[in-house]
Order: C-alpha cells, then sequence, then structure tokens
C-alpha cells in the first residue's frame, strides 16, 4: 500500500484498525490473563497478590520500552522499530508458555511487554502522523474505540481458554495476535517522510524528551493522561480480587462483568466523537474527570457500606465510559504540539501512563483494606488528581507547536 492510498476513505478505516490493534497490545497482554490469575497461583505455588507480579513486571516492560522506541522511530521511521518491537513480543509469549518457574515468567513478562510497547507507542504516533487539529482528536476518540474492543474480547476469551486448556495456551493465543499485528503493519507504508525526520543522538534525544516533560502541555494534559490511565488500571488490577475472591463470581460471570465496562469505554469514545462538534476538548476533559471523580465517590461509599456488588458494576460502568472520553482528548492535547516529535511525545505519555499503572497494581496488592475499597479509592484519588490539574487546562493553548 502506498502513502497516498491512506487517503481514500478504505485507506483511513484500515490505518485506524491496524493502529488500534497496536495500541491494543496492552490489554491483550493484561487483560487476557485476568481470569487465570486463580489457576496460575496454585500451578505456580504463590498466592493471587502475587501474581499480580506478573502484570507489575509487564506494565514496567510497556513503560520503558516506549522510552526506546520513540525517539529510534523519531529518527529511523516507524517500520522497522515496530516490525522488530513485535518480533519480540511474539518470540517471549512463546517463551512465557513454557516458563519454568514462577520468577522466570515474571521476566519473560517483562521481555514480552518490552516488545509490545513498540505496538502502544507507534500506533499513536502514525495517527499523529496522518491527523492533526480537531481531526486528531476525533482519531484517537476512534483509535480508543478500537482499542477498547480488546478488554472486552480478551477476558472473555481467556476464560474460553481456561475451559479447555490451562494458562499456558493463553501465551500462545497472544503469539498468534503478534503474528497478525506483524502481518497486518507489513500492508502499512511508511507514515513518516524523511523531511520529517530528525537526527538526534542520545544526548538530544534526551534533550527531547526533557522539552516534551517540561512543555505545559506534558505537565498538565500529560499528566492528566496518565492519571485517567491509571484509574483504569487500578480497576484491572482490582478486578479479580475484587469479583472472583470478594464476591464469589465464576470465571466466566467475571468475563462478562469485565466485558461490559470495557464495552463502556467504546460508549464514551463514541458519545465524545460526536460531543466534540459542539464542545471544546478541554471542556469535554473536565467534565469526563468530574463523572469519573463522582462515580469514585460512589463506589467508595458502597465499599465501606457493603452495598450491593451491582451498585459498583453500575458505577464502574459510567467510569469506563468516562475514561474512554477522557483518553483520547488528553492524548491529542498533548501530541498536536509536537508533529516532528510525535513518537517521543506518544513514548513519553505511554511510560507515565504504564508506570502509574504498574505502581497502582504493585500498591493495591499489598495494602490490607478490602479489594472493592482499595480500587475505589485509587479511582477516587487518580480522577481527583486529574481534575485539579484539569483547572489548568487553559494554559496548553498559549503554547506553540514545536517543530524541532
Amino acid at each position: 500500500m502506498k502513502l497516498d492510498a491512506l487517503e481514500t476513505r478504505f485507506g483511513r478505516a484500515w490505518l485506524l484498525i491496524i493502529c488500534g490493534s497496536l495500541v491494543s497490545f496492552a490489554p491483550v497482554a493484561f487483560d487476557m490473563m485476568l481470569p487465570a490469575f486463580p489457576q496460575m497461583a496454585e500451578t505456580l505455588g504463590v498466592s493471587v497478590g502475587e501474581v499480580q507480579l506478573t502484570l507489575s513486571a509487564a506494565l514496567l516492560g510497556m513503560g520503558l520500552g516506549q522510552g526506546l522506541y520513540g525517539p529510534i522511530s523519531d529518527r529511523f521511521g516507524r517500520r522497522v522499530p515496530l516490525i522488530v518491537g513485535l518480533c519480540i513480543f511474539i518470540v517471549a509469549s512463546i517463551a512465557c508458555a513454557f516458563a519454568p518457574s514462577f520468577g522466570i515468567l515474571v521476566a519473560l513478562r517483562f521481555v514480552q511487554s518490552l516488545g509490545g510497547s513498540a505496538g502502544m507507542v507507534l500506533g499513536r504516533a502514525i495517527v499523529r502522523d496522518r491527523y492533526s487539529g480537531v481531526h486528531l482528536a476525533k482519531a484517537m476518540s476512534s483509535l480508543t474505540t478500537v482499542f477498547a474492543l480488546a478488554p472486552v474480547l480478551a477476558p472473555v476469551f481467556g476464560a474460553a481458554i481456561l475451559a479447555v486448556a490451562t494458562w499456558q495456551w493463553m501465551f500462545i493465543a497472544m503469539a498468534a495476535f503478534g503474528a497478525y499485528a506483524l502481518i497486518a503493519v507489513l500492508t502499512l507504508p511508511e507514515t513518516l517522510e524523511e523531511s520529517r525526520r530528525n537526527n538526534h543522538g542520545l544526548v538530544a534525544s534526551v534533550k527531547a524528551y526533557v522539552m516534551i516533560a517540561t512543555s505545559p502541555a506534558y505537565r498538565i494534559a500529560g499528566v492528566i493522561a496518565g492519571l485517567t490511565t491509571m484509574c483504569l488500571f487500578a480497576f484491572i488490577a482490582s478486578s479479580p480480587a475484587v469479583f472472583m475472591d470478594t464476591y464469589g463470581v465464576s470465571d466466566m460471570g467475571f468475563a462478562i462483568i469485565f466485558g461490559v465496562n470495557a464495552l463502556f469505554l467504546v460508549v464514551g469514545a463514541q458519545i465524545n466523537i460526536r460531543l466534540l462538534r459542539k464542545f471544546s476538548v478541554h471542556a469535554l476533559i473536565r467534565g469526563s474527570l468530574l463523572v469519573l471523580c463522582v462515580c469514585g465517590a460512589v463506589m467508595t461509599l458502597a465499599a465501606v457500606f457493603h452495598w450491593s456488588m451491582f451498585v459498583i458494576i453500575v458505577a464502574l460502568a459510567i467510569a469506563t465510559s468516562s475514561v474512554g472520553a477522557n483518553m483520547g482528548n488528553a492524548t491529542s492535547e498533548v501530541l498536536k504540539h509536537f508533529p516532528n516529535n510525535a513518537a517521543s511525545a506518544s513514548a513519553l505519555i505511554g511510560v507515565l501512563q504504564m508506570c502509574l499503572g504498574a505502581a497502582i497494581s504493585t500498591i493495591l496488592g499489598s495494602l490490607i483494606f478490602s479489594p472493592p475499597l482499595e480500587m475505589s479509592l485509587a479511582i477516587l484519588a487518580g480522577a481527583g488528581l486529574a481534575l485539579v490539574l484539569a483547572t489548568r487546562l487553559g494554559r496548553i493553548d498559549a503554547m506553540p507547536r514545536i517543530t524541532a
């Protein structure tokens, strides 16, 4: 496929589907394993809380990897780093299936996510290469829609695998997904023209990261994106303990609850696309965060006063729709200011998202409160901090686009 073919309706749709698949490496790598946590704990001789370390390792690898792929792809283009990362993901996924011990599995999960992180950062960067302005915000929301299908399907597919096989086969399925993504990427042209690439070495790349990290766009909208994702990972990391351990939900019942909540990410992203026709990006960010705060407060009260599980499910559904609405908007607010460093900016957002996700999953695995209360407080705290930052979004408007 040639670059001008991406201007057709089919080309645009195909590009968003592929990029949506690429940014879905996180939910595929994380969410598919959630129904298997109790079985993994029994097989490996550890507790369910300790199994969360595999999630923390994966989050760390996903975050650090994005920091590597960002400047590399801004200098050499998107295709080659993406192909290398996907190959690492495929090989490491197969290795995870044959890991002889828990410690080796944790290490391999880090390597697996290090490879998969190429999809996370470069999927967003490719979209930034092709879109700008409000169109970028809409494209990012479309990306969130595709991204949200993975959390819907991954745990259901994982539960289906557990019904007929062991948890090791989930990693074989991940390798197959990686192979699909690799084949799809090979159909795409290079989206970063030679004229837009930089010649940054190590020192210049570090300076570029410092420039992005210290900009108002990243310190406000980027951190908002990170905190919103932290709320999502608080749900992801805690959900097995909340629903399967606390409320006694079955493997398939958990997958359905998880899938329904993930579907609301799609709902939120689609509603956001329509609202962008009437409201500013900043107004929608503030509104979605306010809804997220209210949902966090309701879940906290439900956990403290032992209200019905269905109160938490409904509040979570509304909360995830708010996350779906906010993720694309906050990300686009950062990327639009760095057209020639899109991958580095995307990587820096991803590093923050994954590191906050790793931190919250590790913290939640070590607290002594009830799992529903831990999850609710984490969501409330993340949404509250993000809402405070959202009051300063106006400072971004005065920031020029940086093309260096």
